[in-house]
């Protein structure tokens, strides 16, 4: 089942998940302490100008992370995404959680959970110049503990402007470019 919210993935969400490692998932804005629903940003109304980038899997379901993952980050943050950063001003991460469903030796997305937000803003200096956010899956924005919930864990990769998501070498697809005309359903 894929994200039924305000966040249009229709025309995003492609191709097979890929083996990543991956750990966006996030919570609020750059400041510290709790954060309220009223002070995050608002999610992108369509993931049309974001690429695909990065996928995995939580498979303890006693972990506040449980679930798979998708990630995509905006045309802003591609190129620096390419080179393991540093990431300018406005580039973008948009996680996607969802359940899992378990079949015959198989793992499948199940109900949409979450929507995760990493935005860059120069003035969110408590938490390395991210901007973070999560909404449930209808799109409504959750209250969270920005330094805790988010900022902490991205700390161990402070080195790649706390990103944990990361290009892979896949043999010869490594070199397959990405689409110029930024159109992510492809």
């Amino acid at each position: 089942m894929r994200m039924t919210s305000t966040l249009d993935t229709r025309n995003a969400l492609s191709g097979p998940l890929a083996t990543a490692l991956a750990a966006l998932l996030c919570c609020s804005l750059g400041m510290t302490g709790p954060a309220t629903a009223e002070d995050q940003p608002a999610l992108p109304k369509s993931l049309a100008d974001y690429r695909f980038v990065n996928a995995f899997i939580v498979h303890d379901q006693e972990n506040p992370l449980f679930g798979m993952h998708e990630f995509y980050v905006n045309r802003v943050g591609l190129d620096a995404f390419r080179h393991g950063g540093p990431y300018p001003e406005g580039s973008e991460f948009i996680g996607l959680v969802y359940g899992v469903e378990k079949g015959d030796g198989t793992m499948n997305e199940g109900d949409a959970q979450a929507i995760t937000l990493m935005r860059k803003v120069a003035d969110a200096e408590a938490t390395g110049g991210w901007q973070f956010a999560m909404y449930g899956a209808d799109g409504k924005a959750m209250d969270i503990d920005v330094v805790k919930d988010c900022f902490e864990c991205h700390t161990q990769v402070e080195q790649r402007d706390y990103v944990f998501s990361q290009p892979l070498s896949v043999g010869e697809l490594s070199t397959v470019p990405a689409t110029e005309t930024g159109d992510a359903s492809r």
